[in-house]
């Protein structure tokens, strides 16, 4: 699954992230511990609609998501609960560290393949 962030250290390119796992706008899953999780107000099937007032689409959602890559900023997002269209929600999130959240994202990252590989013997 494309994710936001990914640090030089750790792997990841960006210093600072919200947890979100993310398919174009629409959110995957939230890394447990990080702040879209912490904030319990974004789940999957959630799309994301702008980022601090700008709409956003597959092409740019994830550039204005790390924003400024400083732990400790804000994005405050607009997101459509579970996509539609009557149920718009805005939510501020503050960026944390990546590598405070790394190992527990390498771990989720890795549940998602084993679960997908599960399926593929399953069908």
């Amino acid at each position: 699954l494309p994710t936001e962030f990914v640090h030089r250290d750790s792997g990841f390119r960006n210093r600072s992230t919200v947890g979100l796992m993310m398919c174009g706008v629409n959110i995957e899953s939230t890394v447990i511990g990080g702040p879209a999780y912490n904030s319990r107000q974004l789940s999957s099937g959630d799309v994301i609609l702008n980022v601090d007032g700008v709409a956003v689409d597959s092409n740019n959602v994830q550039m204005l998501l790390v924003g400024s890559d400083v732990p400790g900023s804000t994005a405050n997002i607009t997101v459509s609960k579970g996509g539609l269209p009557g149920r718009v929600i805005n939510v501020k999130l503050t960026r944390m560290s990546v590598e405070s959240i790394s190992d527990r994202l390498r771990a989720f990252q890795l549940f998602t393949v084993l679960k997908e590989q599960s399926i593929k013997k399953e069908s």
